[in-house]
């Protein structure tokens, strides 16, 4: 679902109502899984969209804008999102897009997502289909949200590149470019450490942005290391990604005690109102 921000924003948020139906739900910008069959209301700042996507859905999405359809060769990114219990599946439909044989002429590729323990599977299957001009071979990247770093990945039983995207708190897969009418089967192991990424992305996000504006209100400001810490967890689980289970935690403790953390920062009691109205706080 995508629910539009139609009401003025005051102090820098607008609140937005949306129902979600039964199950659980992603929230895109957020990182935040919240329970449908009810309606929720949740802050949005300018930079922020209200999209929600269905807990473990995996979707399959281009790294690059589709300029014609005069080719149908691009770089398909696999997106797993977090939650979800059980299989999740999608059919990518692939056609010549630029005629009218849509309906006759056209392949599908089943997307296949599933956990079990801490191992996740994701399956790219065989392509089952034929359309004029089809390539027999297409690019893959496999894109998990909110992961944690895993200790291990593997594509058809190799080895796999990849690539821990910190400020995203991503796992992206390079995929080797095998034909479409293989089966890839992708294996990730995560670590029995666990962290808690639900809501993560938005949080720390905000307090980023918010902590750079704070020093234009501020201009002496030199961040203590109990704070400094907060702004800068994106760029601490780049250089040390294995660290991430730890680095979380002390987040998100931080964030629970973050009046007094302001506190202890020094700030006056201005500047430490309008830091938690700026990233609409709210004790964990």
């Amino acid at each position: 679902p995508i629910s539009p921000a139609t009401a003025p924003a005051k102090d820098g948020y607008v609140q937005v109502r949306v129902w979600l139906p039964e199950g659980e739900w992603y929230e895109l910008h957020t990182g935040t899984l919240l329970k449908g069959g009810q309606i929720v209301e949740r802050p949005f700042a300018i930079d922020e969209y209200p999209i929600y996507v269905k807990a473990g859905a995996v979707l399959p999405m281009y790294t690059r804008k589709v300029m014609n359809l005069n080719g149908n060769d691009e770089e398909v990114v696999v997106t797993v999102f977090p939650g979800g219990n059980g299989i999740s599946s999608f059919n990518f439909y692939e056609d010549n897009g630029n005629d009218k044989n849509y309906a006759s002429e056209y392949a599908v590729t089943k997307l296949t997502s599933f956990s079990q323990g801490q191992e996740r599977t994701i399956v790219i299957g065989k392509r089952d289909g034929r359309y004029k001009d089809m390539p027999e071979s297409r690019s893959f990247k496999v894109k998990v949200l909110s992961s944690l770093v895993p200790q291990s990945v593997t594509v058809n039983g190799q080895p796999a590149k990849y690539e821990y995207l910190g400020e995203e708190f991503a796992l992206s897969v390079d995929l080797p470019v095998l034909s479409c009418d293989q089966e890839k089967v992708i294996k990730i192991v995560y670590p029995t450490e666990t962290a808690d990424m639900n809501g993560l992305l938005g949080v720390s996000r905000r307090i980023a942005k918010s902590m750079e504006q704070l020093k234009y209100r501020d201009s002496y400001i030199c961040f203590k290391e109990e704070f400094g810490k907060m702004g800068s967890l994106s760029e601490a689980v780049i250089y040390a990604p294995e660290k991430i289970s730890s680095l979380v935690s002390d987040f998100w403790k931080s964030y629970t005690d973050l009046p007094e953390v302001l506190k202890r920062q020094g700030l006056n009691d201005e500047n430490k109102a309008w830091f938690l109205q700026s990233i609409c706080w709210s004790k964990q």
